[in-house]
């Protein structure tokens, strides 16, 4: 952020600053991980097996895994993608608006996105050791936790709206046009919580089939829902898509929940 900013705006350099700045950022994270890993990691280095390492048994889950997050990922980038593409076909001002909503939108994905990174790596762990009881416990809170921070958003939002979204954008025009929008910003954080915690959960779980088949779902349900309600209410029908795809994430992985983790817990206890 240091970079972007001093290359952006003491060196003058503009975009191409922020771009820049973003490159210095990842390389150094890499940097980090090297000492970091050289510091508390290396005298693990004789457990190293190149043999093991290479596996074909092993390689081949591997590769499954990531060919199935990888079709996730690019089901997701279809949704926000198209979501900037189809704004922009309604003019300057509803493009802007938005990227402007989108934002404050994603805001509230950092904090649960938290939990969901803590689910990942918990899940994984009690799996792994077969710590039924502790599997159970662990995603129960993580939906507390979820609910909780869902309704701490909401009353952010509903309070600090119009800060918020001044902050972005001193515009009139623009900031006239987001108030048909801004209830949005109350309910989303109840529809997407469900969905951006079982995704921690699943991916700990490494049910990335599950995982990669209810993003299809997502994406059916984002575009068929903007193509059925925009001629009736034009612009608005942008936010239903989204929303649709958020209830369709979070119905799919409930669903797909029964198998592939609950099923999974049952067949361990027995």
């Amino acid at each position: 952020i240091f970079a972007s900013f001093y290359l952006a705006l003491h060196m003058q350099m503009g975009v191409a600053g922020i771009a820049l700045g973003t490159v210095i950022a990842q390389y150094s994270g890499l940097l980090c991980s090297f000492i970091l890993w050289w510091i508390y990691f290396r005298q693990y280095r004789q457990l190293f097996s190149l043999k093991e390492a290479f596996n074909w048994q092993e390689l081949k889950s591997f590769f499954s895994i990531n060919a199935n997050l990888f079709l996730r990922s690019f089901c997701i980038l279809l949704i926000y993608s198209g979501f900037n593409m189809l704004a922009a076909r309604f003019g300057d001002t509803e493009l802007a608006v938005a990227s402007i909503m989108m934002k404050l939108l994603l805001l509230y994905s950092y904090f649960i996105d938290g939990f969901a990174y803590a689910g990942e790596a918990l899940v994984g762990r009690f799996i792994g050791e077969r710590n039924v009881r502790s599997l159970r416990l662990c995603i129960k809170l993580l939906f507390y936790w979820c609910i909780f921070i869902g309704i701490v958003s909401t009353v952010v939002y509903v309070v600090a709206d119009q800060w918020m979204l001044r902050i972005i954008t001193s515009v009139k025009s623009v900031l006239d046009a987001c108030q048909a929008f801004v209830p949005w910003l109350y309910v989303m954080p109840f529809i997407s919580c469900i969905a951006f915690t079982w995704d921690g959960i699943f991916i700990g779980a490494t049910a990335s089939t599950a995982l990669r088949n209810a993003m299809f779902y997502s994406v059916a349900a984002f575009y068929l829902s903007y193509v059925c309600l925009n001629p009736f209410i034009g612009f608005q029908s942008l936010w239903f898509a989204y929303a649709a795809h958020l209830v369709a994430r979070s119905l799919a992985m409930s669903f797909y929940s029964r198998k592939h983790i609950y099923g999974r817990i049952e067949k361990a206890e027995n």
